[in-house]
């Protein structure tokens, strides 16, 4: 403040009273604002005027504390006058405190503490120069006409493009404001307040994304928790990631195809009422789906009784044979637990192949499923509907095998299968690597090899050794004796050259 309005008239202040005693003037005019009551448009010191705000008060243009204008009271007190005298001679000189016990310390807009006094002298510094800070109505219509267009701007680009795009425009505008508030305060002394337009973009956001978080994003949560049953939370973000690509079409690469299929549903749909059925169809699409995603797969679809699976899209599975296999054993493991509780147990079939085949949205224009097609499909349902003849519940074809070794498989011959060209071949999926590296399967292996070869050369096989084989299968795994005793009747299966039979370390 330049001037107070006092019981007697305006009175004036310490720089301005310095500066008027120091210019050897008698008095001061002080210039109102227009036709407004008690408002200031400046004071006039002698030849010097001072613009000043309505209030009468002097936007200070702060420069950084200069110690070396400073004179300690010590010094002054001296016995030798010569120390000081020139320092003082000709000066404005303003008298103050600077210990802090006087509370006279005070902080700039530098956010240096200085003492009071120092206040005052660059005021007068400032009154001297003439160069003085401005801030018109013009420049606070400016900063409102600001606040509304960050409010526009945000809430459109939230509504349209989302909260990152609100950020990116936010922040462009942000930067851009200060900018013009530092050009404006550096090259013009005019003083943009850049606080109001950014507080204004901050509490919008906040808002909006507070509102799309509680009430645009509820139906997206139900969206997400529905969806996740159906595909591993890593290929759900993925999807959501990239949401964009979710159109019609498709691309060749290649996956490994699970199918599963509950043996004997006719006869038990017969037997259980229609809620008992349904029970239990969920029970096992829940347990296997959970496995199956364990395995970072993705859930194609349920078909009545059963659940087809596919690995390596759309996300990349380096290892998607192996991930299938393993998916498929966990799956055999839930069934057995499954099957704890029934007096009637559950008997599904499995079967894997690994190949290329298209990937993508297959459907209409309004309405389609993220799915796979192709020979590969077609083979692994072909699979999987042989393990009623191999007599075995898992049943993968060689290049499986190949791509996923360190399991525990068993020769099943090379197979004909509808709609295939020449025969495949398969191989039963026993257990996992540990039960592959111990001295029980390794030996069944042997076994089961020499009676394959044995069928390859038409050689008729003793029933007492298949048999006896069949003991030690389903001392391995329970039910592997039926695959053993089914082999003499599959003697076509292995009349073309034997499969190589490997028992591979992990």
């Amino acid at each position: 403040p330049l001037v107070w309005a006092g019981p007697e008239g305006p009175v004036p202040g310490l720089s301005v009273e310095a500066l008027r005693l120091a210019f050897g003037e008698s008095t001061l005019t002080l210039f109102g604002a227009g036709d407004l009551r008690a408002s200031l448009d400046g004071i006039a010191i002698g030849s010097a005027f001072v613009p000043t705000t309505p209030l009468g008060e002097l936007w200070l243009y702060y420069r950084h504390d200069a110690p070396e204008l400073y004179l300690s009271a010590a010094t002054v007190l001296s016995d030798d006058p010569a120390l000081w005298a020139d320092r003082v001679e000709g000066q404005i000189v303003l008298i103050g405190t600077s210990a802090a016990g006087l509370l006279d310390i005070r902080t700039t807009a530098l956010g240096e503490a200085v003492p009071g006094v120092s206040i005052h002298a660059q005021a007068i510094e400032q009154m001297l120069s003439g160069v003085y800070l401005s801030r018109t109505d013009l420049v606070s219509g400016a900063e409102v006409a600001l606040v509304f267009a960050f409010v526009i701007a945000i809430a459109l680009a939230m509504a349209y493009s989302g909260p990152l795009f609100a950020v990116g425009i936010g922040g462009i505008g942000a930067a851009a404001v200060l900018m013009a508030s530092w050009w404006a305060f550096s090259r013009q002394g005019v003083l943009v307040d850049a606080a109001y337009p950014l507080a204004a973009a901050g509490i919008t956001f906040a808002v909006l994304a507070g509102y799309r978080l509680v009430v645009l994003d509820r139906e997206r949560r139900a969206i997400r928790r529905s969806f996740s049953h159906y595909v591993a939370p890593e290929v759900l973000t993925e999807v959501e990631r990239h949401g964009h690509r979710l159109s019609l079409g498709g691309e060749t690469r290649d996956v490994t195809v699970l199918f599963s299929d509950v043996r004997g549903f006719t006869g038990l749909s017969e037997r259980l009422a229609p809620e008992e059925l349904v029970g239990l169809l969920n029970t096992l699409f829940d347990a296997f789906g959970q496995e199956i995603m364990a395995e970072k797969g993705t859930i194609d679809k349920f078909i009545g009784d059963a659940v087809m699976a596919f690995w390596n899209a759309p996300l990349d599975v380096a290892d998607h044979p192996a991930r299938a296999v393993a998916a498929g054993l966990r799956m055999r493991s839930a069934l057995g637990a499954i099957n704890q509780d029934r007096s009637e147990p559950i008997r599904v079939a499995i079967g894997l192949a690994t190949g290329p085949a298209s990937v993508g949205n297959i459907g209409s224009r309004n309405r389609f499923n993220y799915s796979v097609v192709g020979d590969t499909v077609n083979l692994a349902a072909r699979v999987e509907a042989a393990c009623r003849h191999v007599a075995c519940d898992m049943l993968v074809t060689a290049e499986v095998a190949a791509a996923a070794p360190g399991f525990a498989y068993l020769d099943a011959g090379a197979l004909k299968m509808k709609g295939v060209t020449g025969r495949v071949r398969t191989l039963a999926v026993v257990g996992d690597a540990a039960l592959a590296q111990s001295g029980a399967f390794q030996d069944l292996a042997r076994a089961q090899a020499g009676i394959g070869a044995s069928l390859m050369r038409g050689e008729p096989v003793p029933s007492a050794d298949v048999d006896a084989l069949a003991l030690k299968a389903d001392a391995v795994q329970a039910g592997l004796g039926d695959f053993i005793r089914a082999m003499p009747g599959r003697a076509a299966d292995y009349l073309r050259e034997a499969p190589e039979i490997r028992v591979v370390s992990p």
